[in-house]
């Protein structure tokens, strides 16, 4: 007999009792639960040292897992190509010389809240 069938939580099924406890949390790889509220409040700085703490731990073919979730974010981290970037300095030097009109944040949105009025 499977033995998810005979297990019961407070008279409620496995099954039904899986998806009450998946609701309120995500269950990770090994099947175990983590709280969402738990995971959310957390505050950046905590996730970070405990992903350092864990990455430095780790063995190394679940490393090389991790850096294949993330491959492509730290490869393409980089979006202005050189292109780009010359573009930009180029507009850059006009602006502070004086010689490209250009606007402030303030200035935009003094602008958008008088349109919006008419």
């Amino acid at each position: 007999m499977n033995p998810s069938v005979r297990l019961e939580f407070k008279g409620i099924r496995a099954e039904e009792a899986k998806k009450l406890k998946a609701a309120k949390s995500t269950q990770n790889k090994n099947g175990n639960f983590v709280s969402k509220k738990q995971t959310m409040s957390t505050p950046i700085n905590t996730l970070r040292e405990k992903l350092h703490h864990y990455i430095d731990h780790v063995e190394d073919k679940k490393i090389k897992a991790f850096y294949t979730i993330v491959q492509t974010d730290i490869e393409e981290e980089d979006i202005f190509t050189a292109e780009l970037k010359a573009e930009l300095d180029e507009l850059e030097k006009l602006n502070k010389a004086g010689k490209l009109k250009s606007v402030t944040l303030a200035q935009i949105r003094k602008e958008a809240h008088s349109r919006k009025r008419k």
